[in-house]
């Protein structure tokens, strides 16, 4: 009988001791969603602001232009613009040939990827180790 009674006074203290790790844990998971709650607003914010640019910035761009672009997002429901790679579309990462890569830097019309319909464009070796690093871009 006094044996039982030990393993019970055994178990109340292991029970307390994993009530306390659960307030633990329930305390650091409301900090965690406070902070994604926080980070959230600012990428809320963010997207506000690029929308407001997106808006003035439409009406420079010509109109059959805008409609290949929007149709494409549409589409792919995500980048409708992406950059050649090392020779690839940063959309399908499939091999783009060296003429369609030498048109894309040439910045003449638009260039389509063959494989997944995506707008091209081109970065330098240099703009695109500057964009990647964070330092920026250079102005085309």
């Amino acid at each position: 009988m006094l044996k039982k009674m030990e393993d019970a006074e055994e178990e109340k203290g292991r029970l307390k001791k994993l009530e306390e790790d659960v307030k633990v844990g329930e305390d650091e998971l409301k900090q965690r969603s406070a902070e994604l709650e926080t980070e959230t607003k600012n990428i809320d914010g963010r997207i506000g602001g690029f929308n407001g640019e997106r808006e003035e910035l439409l009406p420079y761009i010509e109109s059959s232009i805008l409609r290949i672009y929007t149709r494409i997002l549409r589409r792919t429901g995500g980048a409708a613009l992406v950059p050649i790679r090392n020779k690839t579309c940063d959309g399908c990462h499939l091999y783009v040939t060296p003429q369609v890569v030498n048109l894309a830097a040439r910045q003449e019309e638009l260039v389509i990827c063959e494989n997944c319909s995506r707008i091209l464009y081109y970065r330098d070796e240099e703009e695109r180790e500057a964009v990647e690093t964070g330092e920026g871009e250079k102005e085309t």
